[in-house]
């Protein structure tokens, strides 16, 4: 027959209330159940979900080809320029964000290019017949089409540098990788003939041999433009959703 003192030995080998609420990441005043918040994102088929420390999206239940086809991401919240991440948010939904807008942008300067084109037709028919390319000197048209299909074409590049790096870095280090490699990127165009020498002195190669400045060729000078803004703002992009607000100061 059990006595008082094998009571007492029995529950002092027991870990003790606290104890386990420490073990699970609990306090001893939540309770029995963490709490689950969530925040409904309007418009969207998902929400976030922060329950026991723990931050993560969580898709709808029913199976909907949809909802996991990233290219439906281009057109969600998640392409937004404006997108509100909390605090905490795991690497890969940082990623699905990058990853999105870049492809937003992408078909962004698609229309863009479409609608140049369309109109270079309705105020130029004879021109329908010589459509542009690198090697025909154009007018206005030609020049700013030029532009957005450099844009395009960097922003195509972009989009297979995330995917390389995914493949090949670990999960809590695709940004930074990727952004080292805009940031390397930058640097060529900076160091591009086409390049002013005011835009960005400070990623020039100093043994670089000097060259004499000679004003670039009009559509030359409008494709390395669309190559960098496309860098310039791919880098905004990642930094905007890495760097947790407030943090800017």
């Amino acid at each position: 027959m059990p006595t008082d003192s094998d009571d007492r030995d029995q529950r002092d080998r027991l870990p003790s209330q606290q104890a386990l609420n420490g073990h699970l990441g609990q306090s001893a005043d939540d309770d029995e159940e963490d709490p689950v918040e969530t925040r409904d994102v309007p418009g969207q088929r998902g929400r976030w979900v922060h329950q026991g420390g723990l931050l993560f999206w969580e898709e709808p239940d029913e199976d909907d080809a949809a909802a996991r086809d990233p290219r439906a991401d281009l057109s969600s919240h998640w392409a937004e320029d404006e997108l509100d991440l909390p605090d905490g948010a795991p690497e890969p939904l940082r990623v699905r964000a990058v990853r999105a807008w870049l492809g937003k942008q992408r078909l962004t300067e698609s229309g863009e290019l479409g609608d140049l084109l369309a109109r270079r037709r309705a105020e130029q028919p004879d021109a329908v017949a010589a459509p542009a390319d690198a090697s025909r000197a154009g007018g206005v048209f030609d020049v700013a089409m030029a532009e957005r299909q450099a844009a395009i074409d960097e922003y195509e590049r972009l989009i297979e540098t995330l995917a390389a790096v995914e493949q090949h870095s670990g999960t809590r280090s695709v940004l930074v990788e990727f952004y080292l490699a805009v940031v390397d990127r930058l640097s060529d165009l900076a160091n591009a003939p086409e390049a002013p020498r005011s835009f960005a002195p400070h990623l020039r190669v100093s043994d670089q041999p000097e060259q004499a400045h000679t004003r670039p060729d009009p559509r030359a000078a409008a494709e390395w433009q669309g190559r960098v803004d496309a860098i310039l703002l791919t880098r905004q992009r990642v930094e905007r959703v890495t760097t947790p607000e407030g943090d800017d100061d």
